[in-house]
């Protein structure tokens, strides 16, 4: 083939893989339901847009940079929640690209890795987390970076470039920043080329070198803006994540556990999209063992054997089987799962091969259907383009004249996010203001306190008053004098499982 046609052939391939990610990702752009994590990254993202600096005009359990990236759409698009699905659908459209050409340079035939990069987006679409719409979460940004890293450095054992190393630590600096837990990772990196490259010692740390110095201008950036404003920056950033792990989350899973639930697609073990996850993590896995049975001696298929087992260890040490964490390693995983199913093994078995790759698609694809279908019955609100629970409560309160007050929504950030307001009080995740922890690092023991002295008049909430008052850590207020205060207005039942109460002062 000539260089033209090749040119055309990928670029034809590119563009399918793009269609595919928004095909089977556009109907959720329009669902309301937000994951927690979604939810504080979207109002983190907005604060920001707004002046406000983290961790020094409001508080955010968070890392510092983590809703920088969501400030593109929302400044683009104003308050508008199909912009960031629609954002997030072109992060995994690049990534599945950068997998594409990743996979190239595997020798994988274009049909294969065109293949590799449409699990890679079912499985980031539809089995780590995303089971009732298609969140963002901080995952997403990082494993663009990751996967670009790992190309950049397979270049490199074709044709050295300096720029390369430098930009590889560059973008592993700032997914570090975005995803914390990948510090382990990114270190390790720095050591890649000490055992990639042939050349004299002297050479091989001079690359290992650049890879640092670009880790180290992120990191000079990152305090020089951040530390005037807020000195005790990196302490906050140590002693946060320190605090989330005291509170027990963390450690209520043993090592076993949490490896059993994260091939289950993290807590997903009930879903008929386990079987979809046990094959793209089992045949990966068993890919993983032939090429350290088949001694490959090539220097990519350590780049991807040493990657595989850095990040999966990351995860394992977490000991927290959320399964957007499979985000970071799906993609390797799919990797070595198209290397297996193409062995020589499966030259005479192609129907069981075949039937392999159907059940893969088709049980996530049900997702997809079944929102279809709901999509075609329901009737978006007019200003938001969303459907849903938060939706629901957003036209009931518009429909009470009650969005014109000072409201504290328990859950359903959503409607904070549309009408352009923060919450009263800047935690966490707005529905996690009962967890005591979650502010301590900030000195911010008494939450209560934090919420009533801002005087909301409505409040919107999951449970009934006495149990979220009862839940509240207070010091200066006196919670009996709260449950006097607020009478209760109605109750909105937006679906079989999902009820809110309306209090107002």
């Amino acid at each position: 083939m000539t260089k033209n046609t090749i040119y055309k052939t990928n670029t034809l391939f590119i563009l399918f893989i793009c269609l595919f990610i928004f095909i089977i990702r556009a109907p959720f752009f329009f669902v309301d339901w937000l994951d927690s994590d979604e939810a504080t990254f979207i109002l983190k993202g907005l604060a920001i847009t707004q002046g406000k600096i983290p961790y020094v005009d409001f508080h955010n359990w968070k890392p510092p940079i983590s809703g920088y990236f969501l400030t593109i759409p929302i400044y683009i698009a104003d308050n508008s929640l199909v912009a960031i699905r629609f954002f997030t659908a072109l992060i995994v459209s690049t990534s599945c690209i950068f997998l594409y050409k990743i996979g190239l340079l595997f020798n994988f035939s274009r049909h294969n890795s065109f293949l590799t990069s449409l699990i890679f987006g079912i499985s980031v679409s539809f089995i780590t987390r995303s089971f009732r719409s298609q969140s963002f979460y901080s995952e997403h940004i990082s494993i663009l970076l990751i996967l670009i890293s790992i190309y950049l450095i397979l270049r490199c054992l074709e044709k050295k470039n300096n720029f390369y190393f430098t930009l590889q630590g560059c973008l592993l600096g700032i997914a570090t920043l975005n995803t914390p837990y990948l510090v382990f990772f990114a270190i390790l990196y720095t050591a890649f080329p000490l055992f990639l490259f042939k050349d004299k010692i002297k050479i091989k740390l001079t690359y290992s070198l650049n890879i640092i110095l670009g880790g180290f201008i992120i990191l000079f950036i990152f305090l020089l803006y951040f530390y005037p404003k807020f000195p005790d920056i990196l302490s906050y950033i140590i002693m946060v994540p320190l605090e989330s792990f005291k509170e027990g989350g963390a450690h209520n899973y043993t090592i076993y556990r949490t490896i059993y639930l994260l091939v289950g697609s993290g807590l997903q073990v009930d879903s008929i999209k386990f079987f979809s996850a046990v094959f793209i993590w089992g045949f990966g896995f068993f890919g993983f063992l032939h090429i350290l049975y088949a001694k490959k001696k090539e220097n990519k298929y350590l780049v991807l054997i040493t990657t595989s087992i850095i990040l999966s260890i990351n995860l394992v040490l977490i000991r927290y089987p959320s399964g957007r964490y499979l985000i970071i390693v799906a993609p390797f995983y799919c990797i070595l799962l198209i290397y297996f199913i193409n062995l020589k093994l499966f030259s005479n078995l192609k129907l069981i091969k075949n039937l392999i790759l159907i059940l893969i698609f088709i049980f996530p694809l049900t997702d997809w259907y079944k929102n279809i279908l709901i999509l075609k019955d329901v009737s978006l609100n007019k200003k938001t383009y969303t459907h849903g629970r938060c939706t629901d409560l957003y036209n009931s309160l518009e429909k009470k004249k009650l969005l014109n007050k000072k409201i504290y929504f328990r859950v359903c950030a959503i409607n904070k996010f549309l009408i352009n307001q923060l919450p009263l009080l800047d935690v966490y995740q707005p529905g996690n203001i009962d967890n005591k922890n979650r502010m301590k690092a900030f000195n911010k023991k008494f939450l209560g306190d934090e919420l009533f002295t801002k005087d909301p008049e409505i409040l919107v909430l999951s449970n009934d008053l006495n149990e979220f008052v009862g839940g509240l850590k207070f010091n200066k207020i006196n919670p009996n004098n709260v449950l006097i205060e607020y009478e209760y207005l109605y109750r909105v039942k937006v679906d079989k499982d999902s009820i809110f109460h309306i209090y107002k002062k």
